[in-house]
């Protein structure tokens, strides 16, 4: 009897009932266009899930425990798993587990499209052809690195968390791809650098935009690129990142409504983007050096 495929969201919910987990914060509500991320804390225990219609990626944060498995009734794989190790099973596969302690971890749920796509962007394979490996315990410092910056996102309010989000996510989705599939070669891939016209529409639209969510897809489509050559091509033409120029832009902006405004700092931070007057004034420090009220107050 085929079994039918839960969502991430179903899955949280299994965790949350059958595994006693405790849930810190997802992705879910967001508005993330490739993964969905959830952050848990899981006591020891042995359990069954069943198939899932997303990929399945699991890095550790806290904890030393035994890992094992084992996917559609085969034979039970396992290992020492501690901070930094990961866990992956592919989509549409049953899954029975034996965690030995409490662990803590981040779970990545990848859609079997973006995958697809991904492959095809970067490495011009198909990946379905070769399939996906499952293992209980690797390690890799790059997926570590982009799986800890999404959890700071899933914790950091901010309207440009969507755009930020969809360019780790899909930097960790080649970097799975680059590190653990053999259909994959190491090579770099190869864009080049946008032309005038393609930066000129893409500053215009950020320019008309910054106090909105400005998406990654949507600077991307504008472009007439890729979403996974966009960032490169878009940082070799301009010396910054996609959400670096972002947040440069919306400080420049902020700059210049409180040089000629006497609006409050608060209006100020939503009027450029930011999610809060704090959160204006952490990214303005950083750029300029000093907070907004001391800025006004120098003029």
């Amino acid at each position: 009897m085929v079994q039918e495929l839960v969502n991430a969201t179903q899955k949280m919910s299994l965790y949350e009932s059958t595994w006693s987990s405790t849930n810190f914060g997802s992705s879910v509500g967001k508005e993330w266009s490739k993964l969905t991320v959830a952050h848990w804390r899981t006591p020891p225990q042995e359990n069954d899930l069943p198939p899932i219609s997303d990929h399945a990626l699991v890095l550790v944060l806290r904890g030393s425990l035994h890992v094992s498995y084992r996917l559609d009734g085969g034979k039970r794989k396992g290992g020492w798993t501690r901070p930094g190790g990961l866990s992956f099973w592919p989509a549409g596969t049953a899954s029975s587990w034996r965690l030995s302690d409490v662990g803590e971890s981040i779970q990545i749920y990848i859609p079997p499209k973006v995958i697809a796509s991904s492959g095809r962007a970067a490495f011009k394979s198909d990946i379905s052809r070769v399939g996906l490996p499952d293992f209980p315990v690797k390690f890799d410092r790059e997926i570590e690195r982009y799986g800890k910056a999404l959890l700071r996102q899933l914790y950091t309010p901010a309207a440009t968390g969507g755009l930020y989000a969809d360019i780790v996510s899909q930097a960790l989705v080649v970097q799975f791809l680059r590190s653990f599939t053999s259909a994959v070669s190491a090579r770099a891939v190869r864009d080049g650098r946008l032309n005038a016209r393609q930066l000129r529409h893409v500053i215009d639209y950020v320019d008309a935009h910054l106090d909105e969510d400005v998406r990654l897809s949507e600077l991307a489509h504008i472009a007439g690129v890729s979403n996974l050559h966009f960032p490169k091509a878009f940082q070799r033409s301009t010396g910054v990142s996609p959400y670096r120029f972002v947040m440069e832009q919306r400080v420049g902006r902020a700059r210049q409504l409180l040089a000629e405004t006497d609006d409050p700092i608060a209006q100020v931070a939503y009027a450029v983007g930011f999610s809060s007057q704090s959160h204006l004034t952490t990214v303005f420090k950083s750029l300029v050096g000093a907070t907004p009220g001391a800025f006004r107050k120098s003029l």
